[in-house]
């Protein structure tokens, strides 16, 4: 199916790996800022760690997604490997945002507790 005379295929490729090379860009930028900050603390390397992890999907995952799109005989191996890939890190990500957020809720929650049991000491 073409689109004004461009092949279907091509289109997605092309905007896959715009997509792909913003994120690749965007998150070095991340990595950079996150590097040399002075202050480091824990959610500080979890977001690197976050960064770095997108990064290699775009790279591992992403990549090999695009090259597939443009080829007719992709073999099974290559298909399941970036299949792999992509979710791997995808699913690093999530547990990395997870680990983020249960940081938050202790942050939160542990002074609010600590308080109200001085609160009933004094």
């Amino acid at each position: 199916m073409e689109y004004f005379g461009i092949d279907r295929d091509i289109i997605i490729a092309v905007s896959l790996m715009t997509i792909v090379t913003l994120a690749v860009i965007l998150n070095i930028l991340t990595c950079l800022v996150l590097i040399t900050v002075k202050n480091k603390s824990s959610y500080m390397l979890l977001c690197l760690n976050l960064a770095v992890s997108d990064i290699l999907r775009c790279i591992m995952g992403y990549s090999l997604e695009t090259y597939q799109i443009r080829q007719e005989n992709v073999s099974m191996a290559l298909c399941k490997g970036s299949a792999y890939l992509i979710a791997f890190f995808g699913l690093t990500s999530i547990s990395i945002l997870t680990v983020i957020t249960l940081l938050k809720i202790a942050i939160i929650k542990i002074p609010l507790t600590l308080h109200r049991i001085e609160g009933k000491i004094t």
